[in-house]
């Protein structure tokens, strides 16, 4: 049903997505919506509270995956992370950014899921939670 979409459009590429979400729009607009609120996105991670996204950046210890997932991240979601790490490693993740040179898409993406698995592994682990629409409050 919906959860095996939702886990099969979390694993493909942004690109296969977009083109699936594009054509699901135009066939069944209820369905596709119904399936981006279950999803979680890259930009989602704006939503997270601080503590959560300072757990998630704990679990990658590889300061190259987040740099490439920067690479391409709006500028709002970098201000983001950056606020929820040490000034140390703020500053090596930015001195790998600016080495980083020309990047395919693919693997700015690829980092980009990297970082939103780990999201979904620790709430499946009950490490943090992460909030699913307006209607999805904690109290």
């Amino acid at each position: 049903g919906l959860k095996t979409i939702v886990n099969i459009l979390n694993n493909v590429s942004r690109g296969v997505e977009k083109t699936v979400f594009q054509k699901l729009d135009e066939m069944d607009y209820e369905l596709s919506e119904k399936i981006k609120e279950n999803m979680f996105v890259f930009e989602d991670l704006l939503g997270l509270e601080a503590l959560a996204l300072r757990r998630v950046l704990e679990e990658i210890t590889d300061n190259g995956v987040i740099a490439k997932a920067l690479k391409i991240a709006k500028e709002e979601i970098k201000e983001k992370l950056f606020t929820c790490m040490s000034s140390n490693r703020k500053e090596m993740i930015l001195e790998e950014l600016d080495g980083l040179g020309p990047l395919k898409m693919t693997d700015a993406e690829k980092a980009q899921q990297t970082i939103t698995g780990t999201v979904k592994k620790l709430e499946k682990e009950g490490r943090i939670i992460v909030q699913r629409g307006e209607d999805d409050v904690l109290i």
